[in-house]
């Protein structure tokens, strides 16, 4: 099926777009924390590297929260194909890290505008 991005929305969008991405916007959703912590450890990466690695940051996270959480199954499940998608939400929504995360064009499955425009959404 195929459809443009401007019509796209959360109830179509498994239909429209990648089994990846629908995943990370289902999980982007019920964890908005995992968001919070990408943030802040992109900016404290950024403190000491000019070029940022989405995954490194993605296995801090899953390290802090490894430690800090003392019952596993308040633990979102943390998968490694999320780690993209949030490079791009950030580089896309706060200029301070335009250009931070190289990323590999071929491999994404969503334009930016699209990516915003639903990880915002309620």
């Amino acid at each position: 099926m195929s459809c443009t991005h401007q019509q796209a929305t959360l109830f179509d969008v498994e239909e429209t777009f990648p089994e990846r991405f629908a995943q990370w916007l289902a999980f982007h959703r019920d964890n908005p924390q995992v968001w919070a912590w990408f943030k802040f450890y992109a900016g404290e990466l950024q403190k000491h590297q000019q070029i940022g690695s989405a995954r490194l940051i993605g296995e801090r996270i899953r390290w802090e929260t490894a430690v800090r959480v003392t019952r596993e199954a308040d633990l979102p499940k943390l998968n490694d194909h999320h780690w993209p998608y949030y490079a791009r939400l950030l580089m896309a929504t706060d200029e301070r890290f335009a250009g931070f995360f190289h990323t590999r064009d071929a491999k994404f499955d969503v334009d930016i505008e699209t990516l915003v425009r639903l990880a915002n959404e309620e």
